[in-house]
């Protein structure tokens, strides 16, 4: 009898061991995470600016908001919008088509090409919003399929600083990254697929704008990337922004302080 009982714990007990082990196998990140894509995807990709002043009153908001498709080795943007309200808890205006931006594409090989003028010489310069939702959906894919592969986890990995640490604005300005750090945080699912999880932060950036104001401040950002281990692809994406800085308008001689901070997010249509 109690050799059965101490063979029968000892049963359980390996089986358990042996399913510790399977389940440590998946905190396991390939070399190179597969791209794969045997048909056309689009993603929804959305950023909302809150103006705030520097007591944290909400003045007005902006809402951008674009769909962005992923075809063979090409990049599609469509229905591109823009959409305005005054405070903090009014409806938004009905969303302004932006024609510029219907049927923008590219081979996607140049996307690290797309923060210089003839790159988007199709859009206006006041368009800063519209190329804000370019750079982001570039930025979640940057961060997540070209460094995954180099993650540890729960160990912050600093980006290389010759990968992005001064990004020309196409014309409108510079961004200066002070330090990029992506951190594989764990597993969860997006879509039904396994996806790694890996969160990003940068803070105490610096920006120069000169469309049509100019704006001189800094910059925090950060979020969260959910990465498909099956396909490589981003399953959902978010950036938090919050920017502080200081403001002219044309014919103002005193530059005044303005305060915005804005959320974006990337999210598949259909799987």
């Amino acid at each position: 009898m109690l050799r059965s009982a101490l063979r029968s714990t000892s049963t359980l007990l390996l089986a358990c061991l042996l399913s510790l082990d399977a389940r440590a196998q998946t905190w396991t990140l390939p070399v190179k995470p597969p791209l794969k894509q045997s048909v056309p995807r689009t993603w929804r990709v959305m950023s909302e600016y809150q103006i705030m002043d520097l007591h944290g009153v909400i003045l007005s908001r902006q809402r951008a908001s674009a769909l962005y498709t992923r075809e063979g080795d090409r990049a599609r943007w469509s229905h591109a919008e823009l959409a305005f309200a005054n405070g903090g808890t009014s409806t938004y205006s009905e969303g302004q088509p932006r024609a510029f931006m219907e049927g923008f594409s590219y081979p996607y090989a140049e996307a690290p090409n797309m923060t210089k003028a003839a790159f988007l010489k199709g859009f206006p310069q006041d368009a800063s919003l519209e190329r804000n939702l370019v750079w982001d959906t570039h930025m979640f894919e940057f961060f997540g399929q070209d460094w995954l592969g180099r993650l540890r986890l729960n160990e912050a990995f600093v980006v290389p600083p010759g990968e992005s640490s001064s990004v020309d604005l196409a014309g409108t300005g510079t961004f200066r990254n002070h330090r990029i750090e992506l951190t594989w945080t764990g597993l969860s699912q997006r879509q039904g697929r396994p996806c790694a999880v890996v969160d990003y932060r940068a803070f105490h950036n610096t920006l120069d704008l000169v469309v049509p104001a100019k704006l001189k401040g800094r910059s925090h950002y950060w979020g969260q990337i959910w990465l498909s281990q099956e396909t490589g692809q981003v399953e959902y994406a978010t950036l938090f922004e919050d920017v502080l800085g200081e403001i002219s308008l044309p014919g103002q001689a005193i530059p005044m302080m303005m305060n915005v901070f804005r959320t974006a997010t990337l999210e598949p249509l259909g799987k």
